[in-house]
């Protein structure tokens, strides 16, 4: 495995083998009963991301929103409509 930090976005890192991007644990924000701290592929990320700025036209780019925070659980499954498939909890 091979990380690579996600240009100014403190604390996420891109595998490079597979893609996959490391989604923090934010210390002191309730979770709500979401997943634990885990990881995506990048490609299932900009699935998710695309359908967000169709809704929201924020004019980010994914690695910015990324820095913003990224996506809980509960809105990845709302934007990408379906169950993370390559979702792993680390």
């Amino acid at each position: 495995m091979s990380l690579q930090l996600i240009e100014g976005q403190p604390g996420f890192f891109r595998d490079t083998d597979t893609g996959q991007v490391t989604i923090p644990q934010r210390r002191g924000m309730p979770t709500h009963g979401e997943m634990p701290h885990g990881v995506i592929a990048w490609s299932e990320y900009l699935e998710a991301f695309a359908e967000y700025e169709r809704q929201h036209n924020t004019g980010l780019t994914a690695e910015a929103f990324v820095g913003g925070g990224g996506f809980s659980w509960v809105q990845l499954l709302k934007y990408l409509g379906h169950l993370p498939t390559t979702w792993e909890t680390r």
